[in-house]
């Protein structure tokens, strides 16, 4: 099977895991706008964020190790079993020892970013739950390695049914107020690493290997920076909108940053499915694959960059749906969010050779820091005098640097060749296109809507032009796609 025709496979089934496993409060927006307070959504968003900063901070970029030392030990079954034991069990035990710090002593250690937010039970219930979430996502980054596309789907429906049955009951039946979906998170996590557990225990030797230890943080540790600086990027604006102006300001922020972050459901989908390809592809290291990886990438930005557009394009309806009125100023953010996500999806292709290479991930800790204290000074700039509009700006000309970042960094060590500026144009029509609901803003509705799809199919085929010269490029290989999988049915 084709790399094309095996990143569509596995994608399809990626989105629909990634819907369930990190779309939980986007699904949910339409409840959590109508059954919780402003304050409360704030205060939910604030907790969540801060929950996976310390998930990330325990995790110490082990699972990157994980998954990348899976391809080296593959061939060695009784070595990758203590490798996968040594790892996890270290990881066990960093979070347990400072999960239980932060219970104890977290009133203290976390006000500095938490100001006066009740530390029990809000910040409590998060830090609990960032106690577990370590090893589960170590455990579906290893599924997905593997390519058990199955199993990860399974505990990804498991994990939305838990937390949506919680969510609605504690917020619509019990009127729990914020910790309602705190709640919620806790019970699926717990739940899913208790799975995790019980399918790892036959599959691993637990305990400490010095030698595989020393090489799991060779490769992790350089990550580290990267990890947090991530993590500080994705914090940072609503934090500061916590801190400076209040938890209604960070929740209104927030309902841009879900919808717009539809994309980041998809980009993230893709890419689940587009590492384990581009790795293969890279280590084998034949033209074809390289040449069929090219048009990979090309494929992948246009459809991010459609999405982003569209999404943008039609803030305002998205918005007054999803979230009702009293958000319907969170609709000019929706378009920066959404392209910022498309950038980010940009970044994911070009960062693939940094993470196969020898030594590269000190690489992507360089351009994840130049992008990081970008985020970090325009937040500090912006948001006190543009408020949620200029977190909303920060975050596109974050994500923006570090896609250029690693398309320069990583230029040096490139076997592919993308079509680097076709890449930069698409981001910039994507722009344009997503701001059209200000241009379009006064005409009639059924004529606003029809001009944005106009709009957008004409993006499209501009787009297809740009990477190829051919109009329809990608809908001639989705048609191929389709014939392919209708035939081997037949």
């Amino acid at each position: 099977m084709s790399i094309i025709l095996r990143l569509g496979r596995n994608t399809a089934i990626y989105t629909v895991t990634s819907v369930l496993q990190r779309g939980v409060s986007f699904l949910l927006l339409p409840i959590y706008a109508r059954f919780l307070s402003q304050e409360d959504f704030g205060i939910f968003t604030v907790i969540s964020i801060v929950s996976a900063a310390l998930a990330t901070t325990f995790m110490l970029s082990l699972n990157g190790a994980v998954t990348r030392y899976w391809f080296e030990y593959r061939d060695d079954p009784e070595g990758l079993r203590d490798f996968l034991g040594t790892t996890i069990t270290f990881m066990l035990l960093c979070c347990g020892a400072l999960g239980l710090l932060l219970l104890s002593a977290g009133a203290w250690l976390l006000s500095p970013v938490l100001s006066d937010m009740a530390f029990w039970p809000y910040v409590a219930i998060g830090v609990a739950a960032s106690i577990f979430q370590p090893l589960v996502t170590t455990y579906l980054s290893l599924l997905q390695t593997q390519e058990h596309t199955a199993k990860f789907a399974v505990l990804s429906l498991t994990q939305f049914t838990l937390s949506t049955g919680v969510a609605v009951t504690t917020v619509v039946a019990l009127g729990a107020g914020a910790a309602g979906p705190l709640a919620a998170n806790l019970v699926a996590t717990a739940a899913l690493f208790v799975a995790s557990i019980m399918s790892l225990r036959g599959r691993v030797r637990f305990g400490l290997n010095c030698s595989h230890l020393a090489v799991a943080f060779r490769y992790s540790l350089p990550l580290v920076p990267h990890s947090w600086m991530g993590q500080i990027q994705v914090s940072i604006d609503r934090l500061l909108l916590n801190g400076l102006i209040g938890p209604t300001a960070a929740g209104l922020y927030q309902v841009a940053y879900l919808i717009g972050g539809v994309l980041a459901i998809a980009t993230d989908s893709v890419n689940r499915a587009f590492v384990p390809i581009a790795m293969n592809a890279l280590r084998c290291d034949r033209q074809r694959d390289l040449d069929e990886l090219r048009d990979l990438g090309s494929v992948m930005v246009i459809a991010f960059c459609m999405l982003a557009a569209g999404i943008g394009a039609f803030g305002p309806e998205l918005v007054s749906i999803l979230a009702t009125e009293r958000y319907i100023a969170a609709s000019v953010l929706v378009p920066l969010v959404a392209v910022a996500f498309a950038a980010s999806g940009v970044y994911y292709v070009l960062v693939n050779i940094l993470f196969y290479v020898t030594g590269g991930t000190s690489y992507v800790m360089f351009g994840t820091m130049v992008s990081g204290v970008t985020s970090i000074t325009l937040n500090l700039y912006l948001i006190p005098t543009m408020g949620p509009q200029g977190a909303a700006f920060s975050l596109l000309c974050s994500q923006v640097i570090a896609a250029v970042a690693m398309g320069v960094i990583g230029f040096k060590f490139e076997r592919v060749r993308w079509r680097y500026a076709a890449f930069i144009v698409s981001l910039g029509l994507a722009i344009v296109v997503a701001h059209s609901q200000v241009l379009l803003e006064m005409m009639a509705v059924e004529w606003r809507i029809f001009a944005k799809v106009t709009v957008l199919v004409l993006l499209y085929v501009l787009l297809n032009y740009l990477h190829w010269g051919r109009a329809n490029f990608v809908g001639e290989h989705v048609g191929h796609f389709l014939r392919v999988r209708w035939a081997s049915s037949g």
